[in-house]
Formats: C-alpha cells, sequence, structure tokens
C-alpha cells in the first residue's frame, strides 16, 4: 500500500511545474540563492511578504506572528477562504482568531505578548501539522529514515510527508527558523512538488 502511494506522489511530482511567477523581485533575493524559487511562490501565492522598501530579508527570523500569519494564509488558500479582518491592537490579531477558529491553534498555545519574539523550529513545525486537513499529509517517508528516533506526532506526520527532513543534527526543534528557510517549508506544504523524498535512514 505504501509503495503504491509513493507511486502516486511521484506522478504528482512530475506533473507539477512551479518555475513560472508573477513579476516578483526582492533586492536581497538572487535567482543563485537556494531559495530562490520559494521565496516567489510564497510570495506569489500571498502567504508571505516583504519587509518593505523592495526587500525580503531572508536571514531574519521569523516571528511568532509571522508564523501564525502564513499558516493561516496557508488554510484560507487551501479552502478559498477570504481573510477576515477583526480589527485588534496587533496586525496579526485578525489571523490569529482565524487560526483558533479554524482549529490550527488553540488559545493557550501562543500568548500574545510573544508575538513579536523568535519562533522555534518545533513550535513552526507543530502550527504547520495542524494548517491542512489530513489527507494532504500523503506519508511518501518511512520514519525508520528519520534523522531522529524518537519523534512527536506531529514531526512524525511532517517528515513521512516530506515537508521536513532535518539533517546530521536531527532536527534542531529548539532553533529559530529563517524567513528563507520558512519559504521553503510553506512550497512543501503547499504543493506536492516540492516534498523530498527520504530513501535511506539518516546518521542518530
Amino acid at each position: 500500500m505504501k509503495k503504491r502511494m509513493v507511486c502516486i506522489v511521484l506522478l504528482l511530482l512530475m506533473s507539477v511545474n512551479l518555475t513560472a511567477f508573477a513579476d516578483v523581485n526582492y533586492t536581497d533575493v538572487k535567482e543563485s540563492d537556494y531559495f530562490y524559487t520559494n521565496v516567489l511562490f510564497a510570495t506569489e501565492k500571498g502567504i508571505i511578504n516583504g519587509i518593505g522598501n523592495g526587500e525580503f530579508n531572508p536571514q531574519g527570523t521569523l516571528t511568532v506572528a509571522q508564523a501564525i500569519k502564513i499558516s493561516a494564509c496557508i488554510n484560507a488558500n487551501f479552502y478559498e477562504k477570504d481573510m477576515p479582518y477583526d480589527g485588534g491592537t496587533h496586525w496579526a490579531d485578525s489571523y490569529y482568531y482565524y487560526a483558533v477558529e479554524n482549529g490550527i491553534i488553540k488559545e493557550t498555545d501562543f500568548a500574545k505578548a510573544d508575538f513579536d519574539k523568535p519562533i522555534t523550529r518545533g513550535r513552526l513545525f507543530y502550527i504547520f501539522a495542524n494548517t491542512l486537513p489530513d489527507s494532504e499529509y500523503i506519508a511518501i517517508n518511512e520514519k525508520e529514515n528519520a534523522p531522529e528516533s524518537s519523534m512527536t506526532d506531529y514531526i512524525e506526520k511532517l517528515f513521512c510527508a516530506g515537508i521536513i527532513t532535518g539533517n546530521e543534527n536531527g532536527f534542531e526543534l529548539e532553533k529559530n527558523i529563517t524567513r528563507a528557510d520558512t519559504t521553503i517549508l510553506i512550497s512543501r506544504m503547499c504543493a506536492y512538488s516540492r516534498r523530498q523524498m527520504v530513501l535511506e535512514p539518516m546518521a542518530q
């Protein structure tokens, strides 16, 4: 059954083309950058924006508020919903309310006082694991090939779906994540063609 599922995903990978983008230009993002197409893809989808003055700030640290906004936009795009504007004292309040109302996060998961603080990779993974319906996390990887043998349900879910892969240091859950690396995850969340297969066990 798993082999059949992988074959289906591979067919999807071969049939989707993400090389065409609208006219999106950032002065600090070059074609030679490893994250170039991901930044353009995520921007064109309206999931993440630049910081103004034609800059994207790829090496900037993602904040809690930005992570919630991204997840809300991915969910809204998937369900073709309009993002309601509910006002609030923080620019991310409407995205926060949307994320809570649609079961992406709980009110107790994040304090509004922490909105402008950096988010860890682990907390971002937690949000992303709840952003789409379970049917969108098709397993293409065996959990035995993960860089860490002990995983939470949501880490296993994202790894098996090819959204996160980890490295020789594991998933580095306590580290912060850059805006550039976040766009790679956004692309994998939104397009099967960007998901990564791990065909053999990583060093543990």
